[in-house]
């Protein structure tokens, strides 16, 4: 995937958003961390959390931990990320979040899932 030029205007309509998710999504699954990166500071300093929301889904599923470093730079969402790491058994991620200070023990508010290491 090529590097997007830089966004002239800040994107502000809900197909912009739309549009540049879509776009933010197959630069991760593609591993392309320019092209993400350049999407990101696109959707401005404070992009909509349920924008992140979805994004980091994605990037946890793919086991993108760069993506997911990315987003965390921006913004550290609550800890529902690390049970999605956990259902989806991204390895790197999950290393990720460990090296940021998560206790491997604890699963989180939802008890139903199982531990990391299961």
């Amino acid at each position: 995937m090529n590097t997007p030029p830089p966004l002239a205007h800040p994107i502000q309509t809900p197909h912009q958003v739309n549009e540049v998710t879509a776009q933010l999504r197959a630069a991760l699954v593609a591993d392309d961390m320019d092209a993400f990166r350049a999407l990101l500071a696109g959707l401005g300093p404070e992009p909509s959390r349920r924008v992140l929301y979805r994004l980091m889904c994605a990037a946890l599923t793919h086991d993108n931990a760069r993506a997911v470093s990315e987003m965390l730079r921006r913004d550290p969402l609550p800890s529902f990320n690390v049970e999605v790491a956990i259902a989806a058994r991204a390895k790197q991620c999950l290393a990720l979040y460990m090296e940021r200070g998560w206790d491997v023990n604890d699963v989180g508010k939802a008890h139903h899932l199982p531990s990391a290491f299961m």
